[in-house]
């Protein structure tokens, strides 16, 4: 003990308080890599029954560089600049069990593919493309594949609770674009008052794949038209109601009838309401002589939005205006708005509650109302805790497959059953 004191005193209190709070900050499951990033391990279960090969390719962003995992240790390359396309991944064959390490990367996906490797094309700027499911010239098109995301950063503002420096890891398994490969994905670490947690997203049924199939092209035109079948006539993946506007495979005036309802009805008398964070933030919206949707704030000020096209009600893409752009209060309430619109839009909701912000019971309340959305309404049906992302703004209100851990040690990958 004697020795200890004296290593102290020559290090000095402060030294030493500083390492044990590093010691304390680092996940007992976290190793570095070759760039110096802490990596934790992903174990995947691969029960889906698919005979092809299974790769593995997992990217992300530290700084203004791009990597990939170039081994299962967890070390990244950076992206070189590559105006062709190159083929990424790790080969793990029908192995049902294995595990890899990711690292602390931001803007993260973790591809999986079937029968060969991902293709990427990093252009002119090392950030690396997105493989497109919707698009017949791309060349992963014919190639059964899925992901999940994921950003992994220290914890900023910092959380008392919590010991220094300590690191959030945020994920999510989505669908706003498509969806090919159900899987659920795993999170252990702590929550905010630094007890154990595990958090869990995505699917987890067996046979959810077949059943989500099998329901889009039950739903009949233009969402059966969305199920991209392989030559022989095995489902590839779904793509979703804006991809299927791109590539012609879903009408662009889908939602037109119900986008004029909703503008007709909040013409004159009528008003919607809204409450966003903040103070002062309750807001009531018409729309005007010009066939504007115009939010005034109780205490002064508008946030205005055009009528959008069906495409943009699909993408979250409202178009606002405000009074003042300076106001950073109502840039807050306007990126709010944004988010409730498409949730009302894409559940129905809109035209029934004329509160946007509210949250009624998802049972009672969504994908009750014609046009119903078959994309979002079939994928949330089949979904841990009937929690998915339908659209991009699905977590209003709490129906996302996001979730978050502090402090993560391991997480984990599940491929179900791709039949019962």
């Amino acid at each position: 003990m004697k020795r200890l004191q004296n290593r102290l005193s020559v290090l000095g209190i402060a030294v030493a308080t500083a390492l044990l709070a590093a010691l304390a900050a680092a996940p007992a499951e976290a190793k570095s890599n070759n760039k110096g990033m802490s990596t934790i391990p992903l174990k995947v279960v691969n029960k889906s029954g698919q005979s092809g090969k299974l790769y593995v390719l997992v990217i992300g962003q530290s700084g203004s560089d791009w990597y990939y995992v170039k081994d299962k240790s967890g070390n990244v390359t950076k992206f070189a600049d590559n105006l062709g396309y190159s083929a990424y991944g790790l080969k793990f064959g029908s192995q049902q069990k294995f595990t890899l390490r990711i690292p602390e990367l931001v803007h993260s996906r973790v591809y999986f593919s079937f029968g060969q490797k991902i293709q990427l094309n990093t252009g002119s700027t090392g950030a690396p493309s997105s493989p497109a499911g919707w698009t017949s010239t791309d060349p992963n098109y014919n190639t059964l594949f899925d992901w999940f995301e994921y950003g992994w950063q220290v914890q900023d503002p910092p959380i008392s609770t919590l010991p220094p420096n300590a690191t959030l890891l945020n994920g999510n398994q989505t669908e706003v674009d498509m969806m090919g490969i159900p899987m659920l994905y795993t999170f252990k670490g702590v929550d905010a008052n630094n007890s154990k947690t595990t958090v869990k997203g995505g699917f987890s049924q067996k046979g959810a794949r077949t059943k989500i199939f099998n329901a889009m092209k039950k739903a009949g035109l233009p969402w059966s038209h969305l199920v991209i079948d392989t030559r022989g006539g095995q489902p590839l993946r779904e793509i979703s109601p804006y991809n299927g506007i791109d590539s012609g495979r879903f009408s662009p005036t889908q939602l037109d009838a119900y986008i004029n309802s909703v503008w007709s009805k909040y013409t004159g008398s009528k008003k919607l309401k809204a409450n966003t964070t903040g103070p002062d933030q309750s807001f009531t919206g018409s729309v005007n002589g010009s066939g504007v949707l115009v939010f005034t704030r109780s205490t002064g000020g508008t946030i205005s939005f055009p009528k959008p096209t069906t495409e943009e009600a699909y993408r979250g893409q409202f178009t606002a205006t405000l009074s003042d752009p300076s106001d950073g209060d109502l840039n807050t309430a306007a990126g709010e708005l944004v988010t409730m619109l498409q949730a009302t839009f894409m559940r129905t909701t809109i035209l029934a509650k004329g509160n946007i912000s509210n949250c009624p019971t998802p049972g009672k309340a969504y994908y009750k109302n014609a046009p119903v959305n078959q994309y979002s309404k079939i994928i949330h049906e089949y979904a841990y805790q009937k929690k998915a992302y339908g659209f991009g703004y699905d977590d209003v209100c709490n129906q996302s497959s996001d979730g978050q851990v502090f402090q993560p040690t391991k997480v984990i990958l599940n491929i179900p059953p791709f039949d019962k």
